[in-house]
């Protein structure tokens, strides 16, 4: 029990859809509350491109609401005859912009897989080349290349050490 002698049982309960909401008759009724989590939308993997993959995600998300909505939409267009015309326009609002939202989800989709054949393609070739590189290599020029590694970690190393944070000073002195 909280301190206003209410239950805590309130919290945990879901939230109230929308189907059940009461409508006032006071013009369109108000949108639903967003009561979908992104865990309730399914089939996306995480990778390495998390930002790409959450926006992703939050399309998804936004499609399912406004698939919610619609469906409220619908079930609720012959509640009252005065805004039954409203509401088919709020209808095919919402079903334009879920088309929208799909059509925005699918170019997202396609960018990432040809960008993912480009990263696969450029890998390849990269590989191509160190195995061509290797496969000419005397052990003199091995041993250079070797030499060249240690040296540059070595400077890098000591670079870092080196650094120091600069000072920020404010004011001057007189």
């Amino acid at each position: 029990m909280s301190a206003k002698g209410k239950s805590v049982a309130h919290i945990l309960e879901p939230q109230v859809i929308c189907g059940e909401m009461e409508h006032q008759g006071r013009g369109r009724p108000p949108k639903p509350q967003e009561f979908l989590t992104h865990s309730g939308v399914e089939g996306l993997h995480m990778s390495r491109d998390f930002d790409d993959d959450s926006k992703k995600l939050d399309l998804r998300f936004e499609i399912a609401s406004q698939q919610q909505y619609l469906s409220y939409l619908e079930s609720t267009v012959n509640d009252i005859p005065e805004l039954k015309a409203q509401k088919e326009v709020d209808i095919e609002l919402v079903r334009s912009k879920i088309r929208k939202l799909k059509l925005r989800l699918s170019q997202r989709n396609r960018l990432a897989t040809e960008n993912q054949e480009q990263r696969e393609h450029r890998l390849e070739k990269l590989r191509n080349n160190q195995r061509k590189r290797l496969a000419n290599e005397t052990p003199e020029k091995r041993q250079k290349r070797l030499q060249a590694m240690r040296t540059y970690a070595l400077q890098r190393a000591s670079k870092l050490r080196v650094k120091k944070k600069k000072k920020h000073c404010n004011h001057f002195r007189i």
